[in-house]
Protein backbone atom coordinates (compact mmCIF):
# COMPACT_ATOMS: atom_id res chain seq x y z
CA UNK A 1 0.00 0.00 0.00
CA UNK A 2 1.52 3.33 -0.98
CA UNK A 3 1.13 6.11 1.70
CA UNK A 4 1.79 9.61 1.24
CA UNK A 5 2.41 12.10 3.79
CA UNK A 6 1.09 15.75 2.88
CA UNK A 7 2.62 19.06 4.41
CA UNK A 8 1.42 22.04 3.96
CA UNK A 9 4.32 24.78 2.50
CA UNK A 10 4.95 28.05 1.93
CA UNK A 11 5.27 29.50 -1.35
CA UNK A 12 9.17 30.28 -0.89
CA UNK A 13 9.31 25.60 0.37
CA UNK A 14 9.11 26.45 3.91
CA UNK A 15 6.78 24.01 6.36
CA UNK A 16 4.06 26.26 7.40
CA UNK A 17 3.90 26.14 11.03
CA UNK A 18 0.77 26.94 12.98
CA UNK A 19 0.25 29.04 16.35
CA UNK A 20 -0.90 26.61 18.58
CA UNK A 21 -2.57 28.30 21.86
CA UNK A 22 -2.89 26.63 25.34
CA UNK A 23 -6.87 26.65 26.74
CA UNK A 24 -8.06 24.60 28.95
CA UNK A 25 -11.50 25.53 26.72
CA UNK A 26 -9.67 24.64 23.00
CA UNK A 27 -11.58 22.33 20.97
CA UNK A 28 -8.42 20.23 20.34
CA UNK A 29 -6.79 17.76 22.88
CA UNK A 30 -2.75 17.28 22.69
CA UNK A 31 -2.38 13.47 23.62
CA UNK A 32 -0.04 12.54 26.32
CA UNK A 33 1.58 9.69 27.59
CA UNK A 34 2.57 6.61 25.67
CA UNK A 35 1.62 6.95 22.12
CA UNK A 36 1.88 4.28 19.44
CA UNK A 37 3.27 5.27 15.96
CA UNK A 38 3.17 3.95 12.36
CA UNK A 39 6.07 1.71 12.98
CA UNK A 40 4.19 -0.12 16.12
CA UNK A 41 6.91 1.50 17.80
CA UNK A 42 5.91 4.07 21.03
CA UNK A 43 7.34 7.26 22.22
CA UNK A 44 6.19 9.31 25.19
CA UNK A 45 5.14 13.14 24.68
CA UNK A 46 4.13 15.49 26.77
CA UNK A 47 0.99 17.54 25.27
CA UNK A 48 0.29 19.76 28.25
CA UNK A 49 1.89 22.96 30.75
CA UNK A 50 0.85 24.34 33.83
CA UNK A 51 -1.42 27.51 33.80
CA UNK A 52 -0.90 30.22 36.37
CA UNK A 53 -4.00 28.54 37.75
CA UNK A 54 -2.27 25.18 38.28
CA UNK A 55 -3.93 23.47 36.00
CA UNK A 56 -2.47 21.33 33.24
CA UNK A 57 -3.64 22.72 29.87
CA UNK A 58 -3.92 19.18 27.69
CA UNK A 59 -6.41 21.15 25.04
CA UNK A 60 -6.34 24.42 23.07
CA UNK A 61 -6.68 25.99 18.98
CA UNK A 62 -4.63 26.39 16.50
CA UNK A 63 -4.52 30.65 16.34
CA UNK A 64 -5.79 30.63 12.55
CA UNK A 65 -8.67 28.01 12.53
CA UNK A 66 -10.03 28.46 16.55
CA UNK A 67 -12.50 25.92 15.15
CA UNK A 68 -10.19 23.14 14.07
CA UNK A 69 -11.46 19.86 16.18
CA UNK A 70 -7.79 18.70 16.17
CA UNK A 71 -4.67 18.59 15.46
CA UNK A 72 -3.59 14.86 15.00
CA UNK A 73 -2.65 13.21 11.94
CA UNK A 74 -4.92 12.38 9.55
CA UNK A 75 -5.29 9.78 7.47
CA UNK A 76 -7.82 9.03 4.30
CA UNK A 77 -7.00 6.99 1.22
CA UNK A 78 -3.54 6.24 2.06
CA UNK A 79 -2.53 9.97 2.41
CA UNK A 80 -1.42 11.48 6.14
CA UNK A 81 -2.23 15.19 6.75
CA UNK A 82 0.07 16.26 9.28
CA UNK A 83 -0.53 19.69 11.00
CA UNK A 84 2.51 21.40 11.88
CA UNK A 85 2.23 23.38 15.60
CA UNK A 86 4.51 25.32 18.12
CA UNK A 87 3.62 26.60 21.37
CA UNK A 88 6.68 29.36 20.65
CA UNK A 89 5.16 32.15 18.54
CA UNK A 90 9.49 32.35 17.03
CA UNK A 91 8.91 28.94 15.63
CA UNK A 92 5.81 30.22 13.42
CA UNK A 93 5.33 30.82 9.87
CA UNK A 94 1.63 30.27 9.15
CA UNK A 95 1.42 34.04 7.56
CA UNK A 96 -2.48 33.69 9.03
CA UNK A 97 -1.38 32.88 12.43
CA UNK A 98 0.75 35.34 12.53
CA UNK A 99 -2.41 38.11 12.22
CA UNK A 100 -4.11 36.92 14.95
CA UNK A 101 -4.23 38.50 18.06
CA UNK A 102 -3.05 35.78 20.25
CA UNK A 103 0.35 35.72 17.97
CA UNK A 104 0.87 38.97 17.74
CA UNK A 105 0.07 39.15 22.06
CA UNK A 106 2.57 36.49 22.45
CA UNK A 107 5.55 37.99 20.55
CA UNK A 108 4.59 41.69 22.68
CA UNK A 109 5.08 39.43 25.61
CA UNK A 110 8.36 37.75 23.94
CA UNK A 111 9.85 41.69 23.24
CA UNK A 112 8.70 42.27 27.11
CA UNK A 113 11.45 39.92 28.59
CA UNK A 114 13.49 40.13 26.30
CA UNK A 115 14.04 44.16 26.86
CA UNK A 116 13.19 43.96 30.42
CA UNK A 117 16.42 41.01 30.94
CA UNK A 118 18.59 43.29 28.48
CA UNK A 119 18.72 41.01 25.67
CA UNK A 120 20.72 41.90 22.76
CA UNK A 121 17.83 41.33 19.74
CA UNK A 122 18.41 38.33 17.74
CA UNK A 123 19.69 36.51 20.30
Amino acid sequence: MRRVIEIRALPDGRYRIHYFVFDPEGPCELPTGMVKTNQGSSVRVGGSIPTPEGIVATRGYIACEPERKSVLPDGRRGTIRLCLRSDDPRAVSCPSCKETAEYKAAMADLETLRTARNIPTGA
